[in-house]
């Protein structure tokens, strides 16, 4: 197992708007999440071309964000995966070459110049299918092209952290995919020794797949790294509170790695709070957020998403990024982020 150890003289502590990260590998992963409130995802398509909603390395966008919505951090992932054509890639679903990939390291490169700092994963959802064969070959392939070519960029360590996988998809317990996350982590720290890397359970990166230790989740002895989870669950704030009590144990009895909430959908996809399915039904949404978002504060939860697609679109329209706003009698989810950063802050006692 690698171990992050310290970076190379002059790139392991960026002095950008993210400020030097310490030297020990723990307190690095530590320092990297300990500003942030609230983050939003910028998800596939959007992630893909963000560099075109402005003229060529323009931050206006990613400025907006952090200014007027208040966000602090985003993510991104790159759409592709050899066994389902997600996006991304070449012709018949090769690996992306370096153009390609370097569309989204542009984004995240104008992101960092923003402000915000940017979680970014090499791949989308990836099953045990994607592993073995020829997709098995061209994983590997594009991994670790990802690796050399982030390294190339010399973006920021201080606010970057890089994953290989947006998610890992089912299976029975965590044993499915332990292996395959050390590999691939180890390719990546061995091109990106002085960043800070990311991980997270199968199961879709579920929350309890980290804290139910049943489900047989394997940390890292690299301790350079935060561990992601996601959730589309329609609990109260109570509920949530439990959920992030069980984190925060797992945490500590994990020797202080540092936990994040990569995805917070408002709640289950299909419940109908409103009559309608929740993800296509946003004017339910600041309700539910409001419970959720300063219970699980110390996870630092990213919203998803802003999407071209119509399930759980924070944004106001397929081929516009910003966020709805109230205008034209959308709800105003503008206010909603607004005031549930307020209320995180409060419960961080920042």
């Amino acid at each position: 197992m690698h171990s992050g150890g310290a970076a190379p003289a002059g790139s392991s502590t960026g002095a950008g708007p993210g400020g030097a990260l310490p030297q020990g590998d723990l307190a690095a992963a530590q320092a990297f999440v300990e500003p942030l409130v609230l983050g939003l995802n910028i998800e596939r398509g959007w992630a893909w071309s963000m560099p075109g909603v402005d003229s060529a390395g323009s931050t206006e966008y990613w400025s907006y964000l952090k200014n007027t919505a208040g966000i602090t951090h985003v993510r991104l992932f790159y759409p592709w995966r050899p066994s389902i054509a997600m996006g991304g890639g070449g012709p018949g679903n090769s690996p992306p070459d370096q153009g390609g990939f370097n569309r989204i390291l542009d984004a995240a490169d104008q992101a960092i110049k923003a402000g915000l700092k940017v979680f970014l994963d090499c791949t989308d959802v990836m099953g045990v299918e994607d592993f073995t064969g020829d997709n098995g070959v061209a994983t590997e392939a594009h991994i670790g092209n990802c690796a050399a070519w982030t390294a190339s960029r010399n973006l920021d360590p201080s606010m970057l952290a890089v994953g290989a996988v947006n998610e890992w998809a089912g299976g029975d317990d965590n044993t499915t995919y332990n292996d395959y996350r050390q590999h691939y982590h180890d390719v990546l720290r061995a091109k990106l020794p002085g960043y800070v890397l990311t991980t997270g359970p199968g199961d879709w990166k579920s929350r309890d797949w980290i804290y139910d230790a049943s489900k047989a989740f394997a940390p890292f002895s690299d301790l350079r790294v935060i561990y992601e989870w996601h959730e589309y669950s329609t609990l109260d704030a109570g509920g949530w509170k439990d959920e992030e009590a069980k984190l925060a144990a797992w945490r500590a009895a994990s020797g202080g790695r540092p936990t994040i909430c990569g995805e917070a959908g408002a709640g289950y996809w299909d419940d109908t709070p409103n009559g309608k399915p929740l993800s296509k039904d946003p004017t339910s949404w600041p309700d539910l957020f409001k419970g959720m978002l300063p219970s699980i504060a110390a996870d630092r939860p990213s919203i998803w998403a802003v999407t071209y697609g119509g399930e759980y679109r924070i944004n106001k329209a397929g081929d516009d990024p910003h966020v709805m706003d109230g205008s034209n009698g959308s709800p105003d989810l503008l206010q909603m982020l607004l005031d549930d950063e307020a209320a995180m802050k409060t419960a961080l006692g920042k």
